[in-house]
């Protein structure tokens, strides 16, 4: 068969099929987008419980002579993990006796982007992908 008759016969396969073709393609992206947001959601929440359960664990483990009464506080910062960014807040728990705690944020699985007032984490995961891609160079612009 010649080249020509084989092209025209592929153009006249993507005519007759390529409206389908596209609604099928738009109903699975919408699908994938989906399951996409929800991963997403769902990477943030396990971010937050980390950070949540050791401000509980530390208000169930101080031992206060006061009434006990504790506030909490959330300083919102950025998360960005392998598979998802996005806001975690990190608690701050003061007790009435004047102790205060926020959770560590290596202890939570993340890395804070400065040592102290940090408004970005990183997943420990996204370090461990740095080493694996070897990049221990760093990723300045100057090498």
């Amino acid at each position: 068969m010649p080249w020509t008759e084989r092209q025209e016969r592929l153009e006249a396969a993507w005519a007759k099929y390529a409206e389908q073709m596209r609604i099928t393609f738009m109903q699975q992206a919408a699908a994938l987008n989906e399951q996409r947001l929800l991963r997403r959601k769902l990477l943030l929440e396990q971010a937050q419980q980390r950070f949540d359960a050791l401000a509980a664990s530390w208000q169930a483990a101080h031992a206060c002579t006061t009434s006990a009464t504790s506030c909490t506080t959330y300083n919102n910062v950025r998360y960005i993990g392998l598979q998802c960014s996005g806001v975690v807040s990190v608690p701050t728990v003061t007790c009435s006796c004047g102790a205060a705690f926020t959770p560590d944020a290596i202890a939570a699985g993340c890395f804070p982007s400065t040592p102290t007032e940090y408004d970005t984490l990183y997943d420990l995961e996204v370090h461990n992908a740095y080493a694996w891609l070897g990049l221990r160079a760093g990723l300045s612009a100057s090498g």
